[in-house]
């Protein structure tokens, strides 16, 4: 069964790994229930796209904590330094990827990526405040 993914997300992947120097680290994994996951690598930063329920998705993790992952919304929070909306349509995180690419890779160098990945916790806690008052009494 051949997996088509969005345009969008063909168009990004294409460009990243023809002229920006991203890898693709690991081919299309499909999961249970038609999940599937597709990740690229540039540096020690991987960035993964997702299909889950039939919703795609991109985030964002470093190789010293490979098991945290941050979605485009929280990385343009800690980029520039103000609150948005925390669920982002598909077209607008392939946004944010293809324009800031170089600030993300920028965040997750060697020599930051221990304050980035503080800073991006405490946004991804905020958020969570913001969305569940009740669980933070």
């Amino acid at each position: 069964m051949k997996v088509e993914l969005p345009p969008v997300l063909e168009s990004l992947i294409a460009t990243l790994t023809s002229q920006c120097g991203w890898i693709l680290d690991q081919g299309l994994i499909s999961g249970p229930f038609g999940d599937l996951a597709l990740t690229l690598r540039y540096d020690n930063l991987r960035m993964r796209l997702v299909r889950d329920r039939d919703q795609w998705f991109i985030e964002f993790s470093e190789k010293s904590l490979p098991s945290e992952w941050y979605d485009p919304a929280l990385i343009k929070e800690v980029l520039t330094g103000s609150i948005g909306q925390d669920v982002l349509s598909l077209d607008q995180q392939v946004t944010i990827v293809a324009k800031d690419w170089p600030k993300v890779v920028e965040l997750f160098r060697g020599d930051r990526a221990e304050s980035t990945h503080f800073f991006l916790t405490q946004h991804r806690l905020e958020r969570a405040r913001r969305r569940m008052p009740e669980l933070f009494k």
